[in-house]
């Protein structure tokens, strides 16, 4: 019985992790409509982690690459107010 809290532990971490290479592999695509509805899928599951900051910020490199500017900034100010927001 002491593996059941471990496995649902590693299982929730694990899907923490996913977003974040699931949003990476979507820029990669170029398909950020995509990425965008992962982004929004895991927000409305888990709501804001350090993982989902991490995937918004990953959105503002992915725009800047494409150098769509307004959008590297949305992101990039998304990350900061969620950032800092975590720190207090």
């Amino acid at each position: 019985m002491r593996l059941l809290p471990a496995f649902l532990l590693l299982t929730a971490m694990t899907a923490s992790a996913d977003v974040v290479e699931d949003v990476r592999a979507e820029i990669t695509n170029k398909d950020f409509a995509k990425a965008e509805a992962i982004l929004a899928a895991f927000r409305a599951k888990s709501g804001v982690t350090p993982e989902w900051i991490l995937a918004v910020s990953w959105m503002g490199r992915g725009n800047l690459a494409r150098k769509d500017y307004a959008a590297a900034e949305k992101f990039a100010n998304q990350t900061y107010t969620l950032a800092t927001a975590e720190l207090k």
